[in-house]
């Protein structure tokens, strides 16, 4: 049970998935906002990624470390597709708050 707290296969995977999905939806590319699609594309993808990451945490007891866990691999995906720092850093910490909070609101379980 100790070993399972560093269990971090799935939230790995999940990390990966969000930020193929991203790139393949907003590609870094897109970033130049002055594209008039730019925008609107982004929205669309950030409102899927987070979907997803609400359905997951709900479906899954992360713990502290896994949460972190979540947020950096996420991060580093998207700079290895290159996107900038400002935006990994920006939408990267923005996934880690929200799986932060939405995880605080999963009911606990009975034991």
């Amino acid at each position: 049970m100790f070993f399972d707290w560093f269990n971090t296969k799935e939230v790995d995977e999940f990390a990966a998935s969000i930020a193929a999905d991203l790139v393949a939806r907003f590609p870094p590319t897109d970033l130049e906002f002055h594209r008039r699609k730019g925008p609107t594309r982004f929205k669309k993808a950030h409102d899927l990624i987070f979907a997803r990451a609400e359905t997951f945490v709900k479906s899954h007891r992360l713990n502290i470390f896994t949460k972190a866990r979540l947020g950096t691999r996420f991060k580093l995906a998207l700079t290895e597709a290159g996107y900038s720092q400002d935006f990994v850093d920006s939408v990267g910490y923005e996934l880690t708050a929200f799986v932060a909070v939405k995880a605080l609101k999963r009911p606990k379980a009975h034991q």
